[in-house]
């Protein structure tokens, strides 16, 4: 297998990692990777569920005329995945009784638990379709599980924070800060390691993935700082007079040459109606920054995806209105109601981070509000809504904090 091909693999991965929106479709599409590059005759994902005590198949692969049903991994090299901390890919020899030429198991190691493991097999020597992975192939299969252990890691600890009860405490809003930054920090190493490779070989062009993947995670990280900083700052706020059109407008400008729009339609035409508000421009222009980066989040596994941007007036309720519409995943009405708490995981894993919550508050401190439509699996559209008096209402609660 060449080098490019296993770098490709690499990229794939981490791409999989960073986009799935649960942990079930996360292992589907990495054992389909996995069972094309080896080119095995079955492959499947084995996941420990502490309830039944035993492994359970969650993602199954074969070529054509080899049902799941009749697939069943020899109880050896199950017990031998058990007792196997610290040991990575497992090479095991023909097995007669399930027809088995060759195999190989990859156990899924984390904080010194067995969480799963990757099996790969091939029913026919004769056939000669793929072969048992060399030393290079063994090194990046043994890689591969350890991103993907972190991943199911991650995923548990969710779960287990969500089942547990609700705290508001400082402590429970560290832990799921760090697990969302443990997630992009594991995007970011997937990309390192693609730069190193591609780097090692001069391949340019997968040089150039890897640091997009890097450089994608980075920016992310560094957009929860921001918002972190500014939504704590207790300062007394400095108002401008502020034409909306023009603030949207740089926004949309510093998003498209940082290239976090550069891979979708963005559709924006100012609104040349609009009277000039008296705002906190710093705040607001990262509010709407954050809206439209959900919008173009939400669009990423959507080859059509786009961003429209628009501008009201609402003359009668003298209300001022920022609406940013995506036809993206779209929210579930189970999740809506949790969108705006910082780092919140919904049901299926889609984390909401730092910027919706970032983006209220700040519409909140201007006597305004961020209001949300969405339809899962059409799209949504954010709203952020600002009062014409907004600078009377936020010096007011500045002066009197406790009215």
């Amino acid at each position: 297998m060449s080098q490019a091909n296993r770098l490709n693999l690499f990229c794939d991965i981490s791409r999989a990692i960073n986009q799935s929106p649960d942990l079930k479709t996360l292992l589907s599409k990495v054992n389909d990777l996995l069972f094309n590059w080896v080119e095995a005759d079955r492959a499947c994902i084995l996941v420990f569920d502490q309830l039944s005590d035993d492994f359970e198949s969650t993602a199954y692969a074969s070529r054509e005329g080899l049902p799941p049903g009749e697939f069943a991994i020899c109880s050896k090299i199950v017990a031998q995945a058990q007792q196997s901390l610290g040991i990575g890919c497992v090479k095991h020899s023909s097995l007669q009784r399930d027809k088995v030429s060759k195999a190989i198991s990859v156990p899924l190691h984390a904080r010194n638990n067995v969480l799963g493991l990757i099996y790969l097999d091939f029913l026919d020597e004769t056939k000669n379709r793929g072969s048992i992975p060399d030393l290079e192939q063994t090194k990046v299969l043994n890689s591969i599980a350890a991103q993907l252990a972190v991943a199911i890691q991650s995923h548990l600890d969710q779960q287990a924070r969500l089942q547990s009860e609700p705290s508001t405490s400082t402590g429970d809003k560290l832990v799921s800060l760090s697990h969302h930054i443990k997630n992009i920090l594991q995007g970011a190493t997937g990309g390192a390691h693609i730069l190193q490779e591609s780097l090692s070989t001069g391949n340019l062009e997968l040089a150039k993935q890897g640091w997009e993947i890097v450089q994608r995670n980075q920016t992310k990280v560094s957009q929860i700082l921001l918002d972190l900083i500014s939504s704590s700052c207790t300062d007394e706020p400095e108002f401008a007079l502020t034409n909306l059109n023009s603030l949207v407008s740089k926004v949309i400008q510093k998003l498209q040459l940082t290239h976090k729009l550069s891979q979708l339609r963005t559709l924006w035409e100012p609104n040349k109606e609009i009277p000039k508000i008296l705002v906190q421009q710093h705040s607001i222009f990262q509010s709407i920054e954050n809206l439209i980066l959900n919008a173009a989040e939400a669009c990423q596994a959507n080859p059509n995806g786009c961003v429209n941007i628009s501008l009201e007036f609402d003359s009668p309720k003298s209300e001022y209105k920022i609406i940013v519409r995506d036809n993206g995943c779209g929210i579930s009405e189970e999740d809506l109601p949790n969108i705006f708490s910082p780092f919140e995981t919904s049901k299926t894993d889609r984390k909401t981070g730092i910027g919706l919550a970032a983006a209220q508050k700040f519409a909140r401190d201007h006597n305004g509000e961020v209001l949300v439509s969405s339809k899962l699996g059409e799209g949504s559209e954010f709203t952020l809504v600002l009062p014409e008096n907004c600078q009377t209402d936020l010096q007011r609660s500045f002066s009197n904090p406790n009215a």
